[in-house]
């Protein structure tokens, strides 16, 4: 399956092409093969979050330094001898088929089973430590995360107009299957935005 119009594997600056394309950078920018590329692009083109891009981006890049891409026989033996878990096992697979189907490659997915593992929920004092020894931008936004509940996705497409310091609220919009809501803020957390636009302004002057 071809990539679009103009970026075709013998396109001469494929790579540079879809840096503009897709507003990615170092992932993108590493990639060796108009194929590899190509397959990033066909699955910009089918709605895949940028996100889950550079993830597949950097897969198959693991992949291609211990196997031949083209060659599904060899990527599968690298998989199964690979030291990892299952579930790891799961993303190369799920990643290295995007590249095979992109490709025209045919070969029968390996199964490996998701692993559910029970995990410790950290307290509320843990989550406010990590906060506290952060740096200032950084604060913010696990802050952010500790009181709206959103996820990283959720809160990396907030834009400046989503959030009304006058009415103290903060619109997310629902990622993963999440519904989109409207957040009230706590006093604190209002300040500290108010301080962090402010800063921003004096910067652009």
């Amino acid at each position: 399956m071809a990539g679009p119009r103009g970026f075709e594997p013998q396109s001469p600056a494929p790579q540079a092409s879809v840096l503009i394309l897709t507003r990615l950078r170092a992932p993108f920018a590493r990639l060796s093969t108009p194929e590899t590329i190509n397959t990033l692009l066909n699955l910009k083109s089918n709605g895949l979050r940028d996100s889950t891009l550079k993830v597949v981006s950097s897969i198959l890049k693991h992949i291609e330094a211990h196997a031949d891409l083209n060659n599904p026989e060899d990527v599968k033996r690298f998989i199964s001898e690979k030291k990892c878990s299952e579930s790891y096992k799961v993303n190369l697979v799920k990643s290295y088929n995007y590249y095979a189907q992109c490709n025209g490659l045919e070969w029968t997915k390996p199964k490996y089973n998701l692993t559910n593992r029970s995990f410790k929920v950290p307290t509320k004092e843990a989550v406010y430590k990590i906060i506290a020894a952060s740096s200032p931008k950084y604060s913010i936004v696990f802050k952010l995360l500790a009181e709206t509940g959103a996820g990283p996705e959720e809160l990396h497409q907030v834009r400046s107009r989503d959030i009304d310091l006058d009415k103290g609220t903060i619109a997310i919009a629902g990622c993963k299957g999440h519904n989109a809501r409207t957040i009230p803020l706590k006093s604190d957390m209002v300040a500290l935005l108010k301080m962090m636009r402010a800063h921003c302004h004096k910067r652009e002057e």
